[in-house]
């Protein structure tokens, strides 16, 4: 269960980092599970997160974990489905296996086929894939982002949450950013969309909530503000 931070009466949240996925040498686990995710100044939600599963025993974070990767760098990550099995549906074009997911890269210029950034792959409840990503060395720095693409399940899974910031690390002198921008403090900002509304339209009886219509947040935080230091340049990868 996540934990909630009160605020002070009368106070406006501070929207915090996100904490960055841990990566063992390259290698990650990434655990597909659910949480009881409340939202101060909202209510709670019941749904699908994302979960670093190598963080620390309570440091969930609602989006999921900043992923960051090098290029010219293999990586190998676990994901790993901790929802409860349930058996395929042989449907096509319609809402359906709601506790069956994958892992898609969004924005990464890597193989869409086999073990690596292939959306065609199905990881039901109880199951564990491995993935393979290989960053060329001229793959461009950027700010891109992770969610499931099972088809069938995209919609309610990223609807509910389950979603994260990836970071593909620049390289300023192949990539020509200049010194400011390099000396500049950067903030990762992910705004999401969070739908209650999405369990309805897939007859799905996992995710509930006190919200009964969409509500859009920033770094897990319903309207709260983004606090920079005085008189400083700061990048925003958003």
């Amino acid at each position: 269960m996540l934990p909630t931070i009160p605020s002070a009466a009368g106070q406006i949240p501070t929207i915090e980092d996100v904490p960055t996925f841990t990566w063992s040498g390259n290698d990650g686990i990434l655990v597909m599970g659910s949480a009881n995710v409340t939202v101060e100044g909202l209510g709670w939600i019941y749904t699908r997160i994302y979960v670093d599963g190598r963080a620390q025993e309570g440091n969930v974070s609602f989006p999921g974990h900043t992923i960051r990767l090098t290029r010219g760098q293999a990586y190998q990550l676990v994901l790993r489905n901790e929802l409860q099995y349930m058996a395929p549906s042989s449907k096509s074009n319609t809402m359906k296996d709601a506790n069956i997911t994958n892992l898609h890269m969004h924005g990464l210029h890597v193989s869409g086929e086999g073990n690596s950034d292939n959306v065609m792959r199905s990881v039901n409840g109880g199951e564990c894939a491995n993935y393979t990503y290989s960053i060329p060395r001229e793959h461009m720095g950027g700010t891109f982002w992770y969610h499931p693409h099972h088809h069938g399940a995209t919609h309610l899974q990223v609807s509910g949450g389950a979603v994260g910031a990836l970071i593909v690390e620049d390289d300023p002198v192949a990539d020509g950013i200049p010194d400011t921008v390099t000396a500049m403090s950067e903030r990762i900002v992910l705004v999401q969309r969070v739908d209650p509304e999405a369990a309805g339209a897939s007859s799905d009886t996992m995710m509930r909530s006190s919200m009964q219509h969409a509500f859009y947040l920033l770094n897990g935080v319903y309207n709260g503000v983004l606090r920079v230091p005085k008189s400083t340049w700061v990048r925003l990868r958003m």
